[in-house]
């Protein structure tokens, strides 16, 4: 079959071959509990670094919110003295209350965001239920479940060589081994993303 003029001009890689492939390293990757601890732990001191983050913005967003309300005081203090009309009173409150509802959201979404997230670590019991499953699924589930799998747990293919290629998935660090298979025939440091 011929490929049209705007096609890719890479290689074709063997699906079947690739999907057993990216499996098998997920499959590995989840039974390894060193390497899951150390994504967990991982996961744990960036959790803490996003609370650290979020509560600066808390604060950040509460110094905004009084100086704003000190902001409507000094309007209605002026109106009081007669320095402001109730027109431009009128505008000017319109405007902070405005500022005001936009904070106040805002506020909520980063104090619900900064709520405790726990990293727990699967027991080896689970860690072998897991693996056993994608092994499962990597011969017995449904294409469509097999994709939504791998879309889940890779976040890009590297090829390395003809027959190497490394499934990544969402924390770079902790990625599934390098799988090794006569089936890849892309060029090399070509990336595959789902």
């Amino acid at each position: 079959m011929t490929r049209p003029a705007a096609a890719c001009s890479g290689e074709r890689i063997r699906a079947d071959a690739l999907e057993a492939a990216v499996f098998d390293a997920l499959a590995d990757f989840y039974a390894n509990p060193a390497v899951l601890r150390d994504a967990t732990a991982a996961g744990r001191r960036q959790a803490a670094a996003d609370r650290r983050q979020q509560g600066k913005e808390v604060r950040a967003v509460e110094a905004e919110l009084s100086r704003t309300d000190a902001a409507m005081r000094r309007n209605m203090l002026a109106f009081e003295n007669g320095a402001l009309d109730s027109d431009r009173l009128a505008d000017r409150l319109a405007e902070l209350e405005a500022k005001t509802k936009a904070l106040r959201t805002r506020q909520a979404t980063l104090t619900a965001q900064s709520a405790s997230v726990t990293f727990a670590l699967p027991t080896a019991a689970e860690l072998r239920r897991l693996a056993s499953w994608l092994r499962t699924a990597s011969t017995a589930g449904l294409a469509v479940e097999r994709k939504a799998i791998a879309q889940a747990c890779v976040h890009e293919l590297v090829v390395q060589a003809r027959d190497r290629f490394q499934p990544r998935s969402r924390s770079d660090r902790h990625s599934p081994r390098t799988a090794t298979r006569h089936a890849t025939r892309a060029p090399m440091g070509r990336v595959f993303a789902p």
